[in-house]
């Protein structure tokens, strides 16, 4: 889920007992996001985090940051938080607004969308 992207480390999920075993299952955030079939045990994800910073490129959060003081707004989607059991709380302070995906769109208006599903 992109949504993990956007979690804060450490957040709780709250809700049902399926809710709370998919938590357990997905416990990641930006800092230790797994490269799917690449992580390699956490191989490929510090090996990702080195190439990148060999080349000078941001981590996920700087980037983010980044793109949130020229303007960029980020909006996590209130289904997934609802159905993954997280709170408003359980997300990281770049988060602008929490939104539904007809209120997404209506606010989006003609503007650059870019999504992380």
């Amino acid at each position: 889920w992109g949504l993990n992207l956007l979690k804060k480390p450490g957040a709780r999920v709250r809700g049902q007992k399926l809710q709370r075993m998919m938590g357990l299952l997905n416990r990641d955030h930006a800092g230790r996001q797994r490269l799917g079939r690449f992580g390699l045990l956490g191989l490929g994800r510090r090996a990702m985090a080195r190439l990148m910073r060999s080349r000078g490129l941001p981590s996920f959060h700087e980037g983010l940051g980044a793109a949130h003081a020229m303007g960029a707004r980020v909006v996590a989607c209130s289904q997934s938080l609802e159905l993954l059991g997280l709170t408003r709380e359980s997300l990281i302070a770049e988060v602008d607004e929490v939104a539904g995906a007809a209120a997404f769109l209506d606010s989006a208006g003609s503007g650059t969308v870019i999504t992380l599903s």
